[in-house]
């Protein structure tokens, strides 16, 4: 049985040439997918759907991925502010530990362990904060969560409808656990999976289910149920899979302490796919309900732009983008809404 069960996966084990894959932005102007909110990988979206598509050529009913288990098995660093009053030996030896590996700047990351705001106040500050740079690649993480940050590009209408809504939020609303970690491992797996759902809308008209069994609650729960100071190390990478895989996988391959990223696939991709997201932003929707100035949207996406960081600001904006563009043409056009906070309606 175990022989026929190998010829089988050799006979359907395909490689994928990594030149066939699509880079980022291909096709960007022309896509049709009806997700239920707008998703960040539009930007990647026939990158991330090749593999997915020639699964379905060949009859594959179900598309396993690996999303999730990054934010499930890494662990966030955050919980090291929450350690410093219970263990604070650990927490200071996790801290000089994360802060050398990472080359974080020692006093941010110091100011930010001895900040005991709660998380209304973490927000109110972000809220305030919307347009400034967005913070450095190398920032400590151990904080509620990464500010976010408003691009250029959004108008004055846009920036303080996004204010006046966290300004409401940060009023009453409390974080997903009590502690700086919990919070970010919870507010990033629910922000994840959203991205899962997207991948899974993009896959049903293929007849494919895609699964991403890191996201179940179960597993979720096992796995958060770790102490964070037996979990979350500078000196590991996924601790807990590391151990759950021994004797399954090779050492060298259990005990690799990085992962690949796609910064190079970015940039290219700019480069070589700049007219079709140039084609994106005429006749914008986002600039008719007055949400972006198109004429500084443009100058950024005509310019060199850095792949880590920049070019990231684009994602959401592109995002947003190809929703409305696609509702428009399944539901009718959104209009603007004459608030006080700028927002829209449908």
């Amino acid at each position: 049985m175990r022989a026929a069960r190998w010829s089988l996966w050799t006979r359907w084990n395909h490689v994928v040439p990594a030149t066939a894959v699509p880079l980022t932005f291909d096709r960007v102007d022309a896509l049709d997918d009806d997700l239920d909110t707008p998703s960040l990988y539009a930007v990647n979206r026939h990158r991330r759907m090749y593999i997915i598509e020639r699964a379905a050529e060949r009859g594959s009913p179900v598309h396993l991925s690996g999303m999730g288990g990054d934010e499930l098995f890494s662990g966030a660093s955050a919980h090291v502010h929450g350690l410093l009053a219970r263990h604070p030996r650990t927490a200071w030896r996790l801290a000089r530990g994360f802060t050398s590996r990472h080359r974080w700047s020692r006093r941010t990351a110091i100011a930010q362990l001895l900040d005991r705001r709660p998380y209304g106040s973490w927000l109110a500050r972000a809220a305030h904060d919307l347009t400034l740079p967005q913070p450095p690649m190398s920032v400590p993480l151990f904080t509620w969560g990464t500010p976010p940050r408003l691009p250029p590009w959004a108008t004055r209408p846009a920036v303080e409808a996004v204010r006046a809504l966290i300004q409401v939020q940060a009023k009453d609303t409390e974080p997903l656990a009590p502690g700086h970690g919990g919070h970010r491992e919870l507010a990033t797996l629910r922000t994840l999976a959203r991205f899962a759902r997207h991948v899974q809308q993009m896959s049903e008209p293929l007849g494919v289910t895609f699964a991403a069994p890191y996201y179940d609650d179960l597993l979720v729960e096992a796995a958060l149920a770790v102490r964070p100071q037996e979990r979350v190390t500078p000196w590991r990478y996924k601790p807990l899979i590391e151990e759950a895989m021994r004797g399954v996988v090779p050492d060298s391959v259990r005990h690799r302490t990085t992962k690949a990223h796609a910064a190079l696939e970015e940039e290219t991709g700019l480069r070589r796919h700049r007219f079709a997201l140039l084609a994106l932003w005429e006749d914008s929707r986002l600039r008719e309900l007055g949400l972006v100035d198109e004429a500084a949207l443009r100058d950024w996406c005509v310019r060199p732009l850095a792949a880590d960081l920049e070019s990231a600001l684009l994602h959401p904006t592109v995002g947003c983008e190809v929703w409305l563009r696609t509702r428009e043409r399944r539901r009718g056009p959104l209009r603007p809404a004459h608030t006080d906070t700028g927002g829209i309606t449908a």
